[in-house]
C-alpha cells in the first residue's frame, strides 16, 4: 500500500510548488522547502511511512520508464532523494548511490539531485574544520600537530600547524 503522502509527489501541484530551476542545488533546496517533503520526512521519521512503502512507490514510478522519453515523475524520485539524504540507514545509502550512478537523459533531474544530496551529505560546512577532539588532560606526543584550547577541549588539526606555530607544545 502506497501512502497518500507519497502519492502527492506525483501531482501537478507538487511539480508547480517546486518550480523550474536550472541547477541541481537549486532544485534540491526548492524541494526541501516544500510542505509535502517536510511532511513526508516527518512521517518517515515517526514510522507512518516505511522504507518498503518508499521502495514500492519508486518501483511504480520506474515501471513507467521508456527509453527516449522523459520520465513523467522524475521530480518525485528527486524528492525521495532529498528526504533520504540525512537518514542514516542502509536503504537510504543504497537509494542515493544507485540513483547517482545512473547516466540516463530521461531521469536527468533526479540523478543530478541525488548527486547533489550525496555531495551535501559527505561535506563539512565551511565554518567547521575537519578535526578530532582530545580531552584537555591528554597531551599529543608529536610536534607536527597544533593543540589549541577551546572550551575545555583541545582541538587538533594538522592544517593549523602553520597558522598557530607559536602555540606548539613540546612533549
Amino acid at each position: 500500500m502506497i501512502s497518500p503522502l507519497l502519492e502527492r509527489l506525483k501531482t501537478d501541484y507538487f511539480n508547480f510548488s517546486v518550480g523550474f530551476h536550472h541547477s541541481p542545488a537549486a532544485v534540491r533546496l526548492s524541494v526541501l522547502k516544500t510542505r509535502d517533503v517536510r511532511h513526508l520526512a516527518a512521517a518517515l521519521r515517526f514510522g507512518a511511512v516505511t522504507e518498503t512503502m518508499i521502495r514500492d512507490f519508486v518501483s511504480s514510478i520506474v515501471s513507467e520508464f521508456s527509453k527516449g522519453r522523459r520520465l513523467p515523475n522524475d521530480l518525485a524520485l528527486a524528492a525521495i532523494a532529498v528526504v533520504l539524504e540525512l537518514r542514516p540507514t542502509h536503504f537510504a545509502e543504497e537509494y542515493l548511490h544507485d540513483l547517482a550512478r545512473l547516466n540516463l537523459a530521461e531521469m536527468r533531474t533526479s540523478i543530478n539531485v541525488a548527486r547533489e544530496c550525496l555531495k551535501n551529505k559527505c561535506s563539512v560546512p565551511k565554518h567547521q574544520a575537519k578535526s578530532f577532539t582530545l580531552p584537555s588532560n591528554d597531551r599529543f606526543p608529536t610536534q607536527n600537530w597544533v593543540q589549541v584550547r577551546r572550551r575545555r577541549r583541545i582541538s587538533v588539526s594538522p592544517r593549523s600547524v602553520s597558522r598557530y606555530s607559536a602555540c606548539l607544545e613540546t612533549p
